[in-house]
């Protein structure tokens, strides 16, 4: 199911800008680790939009250009935006919050496998455009529940130094995973 149109952005992007949006996350404040994540996520549309308008070999390295991204992104949120939230919800008692979390590693986890089995399926042609659609529906579930959820939980409970301290954690947790990836 193709979720882009030649006339506007995609109801993906409109969805997702207008959560992000009405948490007034701005360019240059201190929710700048919400703006870092959100940017992730339209760059992995961004791609899966390249791979549905792709032919032949661009699609495969599109396809796994975008698997390496997410892989990439799940850890930077799996190693320094979860277990610092985590710890909040905690500390607050927030127990709506803890179960938000739990249910947002959960999901990641069944990306992180689908991606494994995309990889090992060794699927071609239809197949393999059906199994990239199929992890794009899972991924963009995924991404609305986080920034319409997990942003909003964020924003009610780090506080300003928090929500700093945590962006410059994850600048350097991302170019390290970035040159780990690489090699």
């Amino acid at each position: 199911m193709r979720q882009t149109g030649k006339s506007g952005p995609s109801t993906y992007k409109r969805k997702t800008q207008n959560a992000f949006e009405s948490e007034q996350a701005v360019p240059g404040s201190n929710h700048d680790v919400l703006l870092l994540l959100h940017e992730d996520h339209e760059e992995v549309q961004s791609q899966f939009e390249g791979f549905q308008t792709a032919g032949g070999d661009d699609r495969y390295f599109l396809a796994t250009r975008m698997m390496r991204e997410l892989e990439l992104h799940a850890r930077l949120e799996e190693d320094s935006f979860y277990p610092v939230l985590s710890d909040y919800a905690e500390e607050h008692a927030h127990t709506k919050g803890a179960s938000l979390i739990k249910e947002a590693l959960d999901e990641h986890r069944a990306i992180q496998d689908r991606i494994m089995r995309i990889k090992e399926s060794h699927a071609h042609g239809e197949a393999y455009t059906a199994e990239i659609e199929g992890l794009m529906q899972q991924v963009q579930r995924h991404v609305r529940k986080e920034e319409q959820e997990i942003f909003p939980l964020t924003l009610a409970l780090l506080g300003e130094v928090e929500l700093t301290r945590l962006r410059q954690n994850m600048d350097e947790r991302k170019q390290e995973l970035g040159h780990d990836l690489a090699a």
